[in-house]
């Protein structure tokens, strides 16, 4: 991510002070990793628990052995 790459390189004496503030980056990243996360995680949640809702028999898949 740009936020990520930018963090990172920055290094002090730069003129650019304003993204200089790295604490606040930081939390910026953390955010975006957080929300990404979430977003994984309640798809993950929707495909897993449509079959159930839907009473659709689980089947396994089969096994081809060569």
């Amino acid at each position: 991510m740009a936020i990520n790459d930018k963090s990172s390189k920055r290094k002090n004496g730069q003129k650019n002070q304003q993204l200089l503030k790295k604490p606040k980056n930081k939390q910026c990243i953390k955010e975006i990793h957080a929300k990404i996360k979430n977003t994984r995680q309640d798809l993950i949640y929707k495909f897993t628990t449509q079959p159930v809702k839907d009473n659709a028999p689980v089947r396994k898949a089969k096994q081809v052995c060569q």
